[in-house]
């Protein structure tokens, strides 16, 4: 029975170790799975900071592009007041009638000059919303990155809950179930226990009962045959008695006989 009791606990035991090595190698898998989760989220991240660069880039060459095009728009005006304060300084300088074919010509030139500030005004113009635009795209584009990658990594760490859950759910079950069969091994080991002492009590105490009848019978019988000692003897004293008595009364009856 002790034998039986301790290869029932030895593979309780094994069980419950089982149980154990199980739940380490979970507890591995959720640590790898985390792991895995971590480097995408830092892929998602450097992807992230890649398009921003590229956005930031890209602004910081329209950027450049629109100062140099407003500055060559304010190097124009500029040529153009130089040249309208040169005409107006000069429209009364007698030297400056025997000029008029040069002024002409000078005139010419200005009204190409505008026609070319104009052209540069327009194309700044178009630049500067070809530049509102492509910003615009580009935050329009950042939040729908954001969001797409939040959605994402939502949508993933909502996954990887879910199945931690259900593998901690799994491991706390089978821990449940271990620890109800120890309480049931031990419960069945202690009442093994109690069976036994009870078992290793009542032996004893048959064993002195056996012992006690033995003597008891033993001290019977040497009463018994005491008594048919005794028996014997009494026995014996009325037999010696009744002879006696037999024999005084033929002795008298012969005496009587000799008489007559």
């Amino acid at each position: 029975m002790v034998d039986k009791v301790s290869e029932f606990s030895q593979d309780q035991e094994e069980r419950f170790l089982y149980y154990v090595s199980v739940a380490e190698e979970l507890a591995q898998e959720l640590s790898s799975s985390n792991g895995k989760l971590k480097s995408l989220i830092d892929d998602l991240r450097n992807e992230v900071d890649s398009i921003r660069t590229f956005r930031n880039e890209h602004s910081t060459e329209y950027q450049k592009l629109l100062m140099e095009e407003e500055q060559m728009a304010e190097e124009l005006k500029l040529c153009l007041e130089i040249g309208k304060d040169r005409f107006q300084s000069q429209a009364y300088d007698p030297t400056f009638v025997g000029s008029i074919k040069e002024e002409q010509c000078t005139d010419f030139q200005r009204s190409a000059l505008n026609e070319k500030c104009t052209e540069w005004q327009e194309l700044l113009r178009e630049e500067k919303e070809k530049a509102e635009k492509l910003m615009l795209l580009l935050e329009i584009e950042k939040e729908r990155t954001q969001a797409d990658e939040l959605a994402s990594i939502r949508s993933i760490f909502d996954e990887k809950c879910v199945e931690y859950q259900k593998l901690l759910m799994d491991e706390r079950q089978k821990v449940e179930d271990s620890m109800r069969l120890l309480k049931m091994q031990k419960v069945i080991t202690q009442s093994q226990a109690n069976q036994l002492v009870f078992r290793s009590a009542t032996d004893e105490f048959l064993r002195k009962e056996n012992q006690a009848s033995k003597k008891l019978l033993e001290v019977l019988k040497a009463e018994l045959k005491d008594v048919k000692n005794r028996e014997l003897c009494t026995c014996g004293q009325v037999s010696g008695a009744t002879n006696k008595r037999k024999r005084e009364k033929n002795e008298k009856e012969e005496e009587a006989n000799n008489e007559q």
